[in-house]
C-alpha cells in the first residue's frame, strides 16, 4: 500500500547530497582508487540528512537468514546503540503498540513475536541515505503497518502515527509536504468544531473522503498552488468535501482564508518570488460544489491481506467444532438477520454479516459510510427474510467455515479495514448462510444447569453429532438441498 494514496499527496521530492554522483575523473592507479574510494565514502557518510548508525550497512540488511535464530537476529539489531535508540524515540523500543489511545497514554498490546524481526529489518531501511521526503513516509507506513496492532490498525491512526514518526528524521520537507501538511485531515468525519473547540463528530461520508484526498492532490500541482485564483477554487472545492450541513457555511468560509493564507506563508518562505501568481488560471467553470461527480466508487479493493493460498481449499471442520462447543453469552443471543451482497467492480467477493435493524438501513449506512453500491445476494426478497436466533453465532460459524478464504480490505471511504469479505462464489456463500440459520433454528442450544449463569450451551444430542464432525456437516448441507428441492 502506498502512503501517497493515504495522506492524499504527490510529492515532489529535492535531489539529496547522497544522489551526487562520485567524480567524473577517478584516479588510475589501484592504490589511487582505493585512496579516492575511502575518500569519496568518508564525504559521502558525512553528507547524509539522516542520523547514521555507528557502523552503517553499505547496502540494504540482508533478510535475516532461515539458519539463523530470530532471537540470534534481533539480539544483533539490539547491540547497536544508535539502533535501539532510534526504536525508543519511535516509541516501539519496548515490543508494544504504542498508539495513542482514547484515554491519551499509548496502547500496550504486544507485538507478536513472529513480527519482530521483519520490524527490525523495516527500521534498517530507514537508514538508506536516498530516501525523499516521501519515500520516507512510505517506508514509515510500512514500518506502522507492522507495529499496530488489531484495534489501532485503521489507516486514520497509522497516518497520524506517521506524523509523528516524521520529526526523528532531520529530512527538509518538500514545499508539497508543507502544503499538505497544512490541509491534512484523517477521520472521515466533519472538520468544524462544536462548543468550546470540540471536534464535530458528523460523518461526512465515503464519497466525501475520497474526494478530500483528490482535491489535495490537486492543490499539490504547481499551477495549482502558484496561482491564487486556482488556489482559492480548489480550497472551495475542498471544503465542501470536510465540511458537514451544519458548519460548511459559518465554518467553512473561515477555514478556506486560513488555509490559503498558510499556503501563501509557504511559498513565501520557501521564496519569496513564489508569492505572486506563477501560471495561468485554470478555473473551471461550474460551482465548486459539483466539481467531483456524485458517483460510487467501483474501483478494485485494496487488499492488505489474504488466506494461505496453502490453506484456501483445506478443512475447517475443527474449527467449526470448537466454535460450536463455545457457550453462547447473553450478548450474542439475540435476534438478527444474515446477509450477503457483493460491490460493483470485485465479482468474485462477497461479504458476509448479520444486523439487528432492518437490511435496507444497513446497506444504506454501508454505501455512505465507504462509497461502495452494494448488490443484496442474500436475502433477496422480502419474503425469505427469517431473524434468526443467536445470529451472532450464527454469522461465526459462516465466517469460521470460510475462514480460509476470508480477505481483509483497506477501505479509502471510511478509512477503516474490513474482515468479513470472502473470496467465493454467490451461490456458495448463500448456501453457507441458510446451512448455520437453518440449524440454530432447530433450537440446537439450552441453558447452563447452574442457575447463576445465563448462558446457553450445546444440547446432548447436538454434542454427539458433532463428536463427528465430517458426518454432522454432510447432513447439514443435505438438510439445504433437500429444502431446495422441495422449494421447487
Amino acid at each position: 500500500m502506498s502512503l501517497t494514496d493515504t495522506t492524499h499527496g504527490n510529492m515532489v521530492s529535492k535531489t539529496t547530497l547522497a544522489d551526487i554522483s562520485p567524480p567524473s575523473s577517478p584516479p588510475q592507479t589501484d592504490e589511487l582508487k582505493k585512496t579516492a574510494r575511502n575518500k569519496y565514502e568518508e564525504k559521502h557518510r558525512s553528507s547524509r540528512i539522516l542520523p547514521a548508525l555507528p557502523t552503517p550497512p553499505t547496502s540494504p540488511p540482508p533478510k535475516v537468514s532461515k539458519s539463523m535464530s530470530e532471537d540470534k537476529a534481533l539480539a544483533e539489531d539490539e547491540t547497536k546503540p544508535n539502533f535501539s535508540q532510534l526504536k525508543t524515540k519511535l516509541g516501539i523500543g519496548n515490543w508494544k503498540c504504542g498508539c495513542t489511545t482514547l484515554g491519551g497514554g499509548p496502547c500496550r498490546n504486544r507485538i507478536p513475536s513472529p513480527k519482530k524481526a521483519d520490524i527490525n529489518t523495516q527500521i534498517w531501511s530507514l537508514e538508506n541515505p536516498s530516501h525523499s521526503s516521501q519515500k520516507l513516509r512510505d517506508e514509515l507506513y510500512k514500518l506502522a503497518e507492522l507495529v499496530h496492532c488489531r484495534l489501532h490498525n485503521n489507516r486514520a491512526q497509522m497516518c497520524s502515527r506517521v506524523d509523528n514518526w516524521r520529526n526523528a528524521f532531520p529530512l527538509e520537507e518538500s514545499i508539497e509536504e508543507q502544503i499538505e501538511r497544512t490541509l491534512r485531515y484523517y477521520p472521515a468525519r466533519c472538520v468544524g468544531v462544536v462548543e468550546e473547540g470540540i471536534p464535530c463528530q458528523e460523518k461526512i461520508g465515503g464519497r466525501c473522503v475520497q474526494n478530500r484526498a483528490k482535491t489535495i492532490n490537486k492543490v499539490l500541482i504547481p499551477d495549482i498552488y502558484l496561482n491564487d485564483d486556482n488556489l482559492g477554487y480548489f480550497l472551495r472545492v475542498l471544503k465542501e468535501n470536510m465540511f458537514c450541513h451544519q458548519h460548511i457555511d459559518n465554518q467553512g468560509h473561515e477555514k478556506v482564508a486560513i488555509w490559503k493564507k498558510e499556503i501563501q506563508k509557504i511559498r513565501k518562505e520557501r521564496d519569496p518570488a513564489l508569492l505572486a501568481p506563477q501560471s495561468a488560471s485554470l478555473l473551471p467553470d461550474r460551482d465548486p460544489a459539483t466539481y467531483w461527480p456524485q458517483e460510487f466508487d467501483t474501483t478494485p479493493f485494496d487488499i492488505i491481506a489474504t488466506s494461505d493460498k496453502s490453506n484456501r481449499f483445506k478443512s475447517s471442520s475443527l474449527e467449526i467444532k470448537k466454535k460450536l462447543a463455545e457457550p453462547l453469552k447473553p450478548k450474542n443471543q439475540e435476534e438478527g438477520y444474515l446477509y450477503a451482497y457483493e460491490v460493483e467492480g470485485n465479482a468474485g467477493f462477497v461479504k458476509i454479516g448479520y444486523t439487528r435493524r432492518t437490511l435496507e438501513e444497513r446497506l444504506e449506512e454501508w454505501a455512505f459510510d465507504c462509497n461502495r453500491k452494494p448488490k443484496a445476494l442474500y436475502p433477496i426478497r422480502s419474503s425469505l427474510r427469517v431473524a434468526v436466533p443467536n445470529a451472532h453465532r450464527v454469522e461465526a460459524l459462516c465466517h469460521t467455515e470460510l475462514k480460509n478464504r476470508n480477505i481483509k480490505v483497506d477501505c479509502h471511504g471510511c478509512l477503516k479495514p474490513h474482515i468479513e469479505w470472502f473470496q467465493v462464489s454467490p451461490e456458495e456463500a448463500i448456501a453457507v448462510i441458510q446451512k448455520w440459520s437453518m440449524w440454530m433454528l432447530t433450537s440446537p442450544y439450552k441453558p447452563e444447569s447452574h442457575e447463576t449463569s445465563a448462558a446457553l450451551i450445546l444440547k446432548d444430542q447436538e454434542r454427539e453429532k458433532v463428536k463427528c464432525i465430517n458426518q454432522f456437516m454432510k447432513e447439514l448441507s443435505d438438510m439445504v438441498v433437500d429444502r431446495h428441492s422441495s422449494e421447487k
